[in-house]
């Protein structure tokens, strides 16, 4: 088994808590030749990461690999024991995919010329992405529950961007106004699996 990551992509990023977590045995590399190299096209013709490879199977999408992982490899598990749990990880995992990560990596990309066009739809994405987080998230040190899920995988990484895009001074600091969410980032942050992610994000970032 295969995953084709970069260390500077959060989308990757989230893929590699859930490996890390349950310690799997999967080789990590860079897309061969580079991610836009025929070579890696011709593995992955969506020509984006993550793309784990498995056998036969080739799955792109950070959301699909997760769900993938969880199934395959169940212990220990990334997704509570009632459906009700269940289901309201899943509702995190799509806000913070397409509410905070999303327009979080649009903001980076506008230039000056585009930016009060652009950015500024971006930024009320981004700001109603937030609090659908807030609203959703427990007091605990995790998304949902008392353990580390899939929601952690993807909403922590999605957040830790944001505080990048805050640091860079890209957008104004839109979690002073969420303490859930900076309590949150700073306490999700501490756990191992995490931590390792947020350094390898920090260190392709240097």
């Amino acid at each position: 088994m295969i995953l084709y990551s970069l260390d500077s992509s959060p989308y990757s990023a989230a893929v590699r808590i859930a490996v890390y977590a349950k310690d799997l045995q999967i080789e990590i590399v860079e897309p061969p030749s580079g991610l836009r190299s025929t070579r890696f096209h011709a593995i992955n013709p969506l020509g984006t990461i993550p793309c784990l490879v498995h056998d036969a199977l080739v799955l792109p999408e950070s959301v699909a690999i997760l769900e993938y992982i969880e199934e395959m490899f169940p212990d220990p598990p990334l997704l509570p024991g009632d459906p009700a749990s269940r289901a309201t990880v899943r509702v995190v995992q799509r806000i913070a995919e397409l509410g905070i990560l999303t327009p979080s990596v649009e903001l980076a990309r506008v230039t000056a010329s585009n930016e009060q066009a652009e950015g500024s739809a971006k930024l009320t994405r981004l700001l109603r992405g937030l609090a659908s987080a807030d609203a959703y998230i427990g007091e605990g040190s995790f998304a949902v529950g008392e353990h580390l899920t899939l929601a952690d995988c993807q909403l922590s990484v999605a957040l830790s961007l944001v505080r990048g895009l805050v640091d860079a001074r890209r957008i104004p600091d839109l979690l002073a106004a969420r303490p859930r969410l900076l309590r949150y980032l700073d306490e999700v942050k501490l756990q191992p699996n995490v931590g390792r992610v947020f350094a390898e994000l920090h260190s392709a970032a240097a």
